[in-house]
């Protein structure tokens, strides 16, 4: 059996990464309603999020001074490892790394720069078993299923509309699971189909 994991809010709880960022920047002097304002303001722009180009704005915007950016970013990027989320990361443990796959949507060198420091590259996923995409993720998910016709294939998303453009003729091995932080699953290797726990 092989699983397909979602990265953002499904292995890393990205709200307290987005409260780390806030934090930091008020803590050097731009008001948190500023970082908020440009942080939709960015969002709104369909631009897969990069946070070294948000910082770089920022300041520049508020202090005329973009140099302070990458010492922000490392502060922010240190704090990775404590927003892993630790029931995904010990099923992934309980599965073998071996049997599974990240496949995010982002920008390609965040998105790759939060896997490694938050711990999942390249102990967890080397990088040949890590997708990033600016698109949709259904083609990622596809060829995963197909490479492993032989074995059922389970994805993990919290966002169910990652599962609505799934073709479902390429993926016939494949079973969704919508990822909910209050009713979270707990998955093993066993048999051919996940054994799903709420609390």
């Amino acid at each position: 059996m092989k699983y397909i994991f979602d990265f953002d809010d499904t292995l890393l709880d990205t709200r307290k990464l987005k409260e780390a960022i806030f934090s930091v920047l008020e803590k050097n002097g731009v008001s948190r309603e500023t970082s908020l304002e440009r942080y939709l303001g960015h969002r709104a722009s369909k631009k897969p999020f990069n946070l070294k180009f948000f910082l770089n704005s920022v300041l520049a915007w508020e202090t005329e001074d973009s140099s302070r950016a990458e010492k922000l970013y490392e502060d922010i990027m240190a704090e990775c490892p404590k927003f892993l989320n630790q029931k995904m990361l010990e099923a992934i443990q309980r599965i073998g790394p071996e049997n599974c796959y990240i496949v995010t949507e982002g920008e390609e060198e965040f998105q790759m720069d939060k896997i490694a420091r938050s711990g999942l590259y390249p102990k967890y996923f080397p990088r040949e078993r890590i997708k990033i995409t600016d698109r949709d993720k259904s083609e990622d998910v596809a060829s995963i299923c197909e490479a492993n016709k032989s074995e059922s294939v389970i994805f993990i998303d919290d966002k169910r509309r990652h599962f609505t453009k799934i073709d479902r003729e390429r993926c016939n091995n494949l079973t969704t699971i919508p990822y909910d932080e209050l009713h979270p699953v707990f998955l093993t290797n066993e048999g051919t189909s996940a054994e799903i726990k709420r609390k």
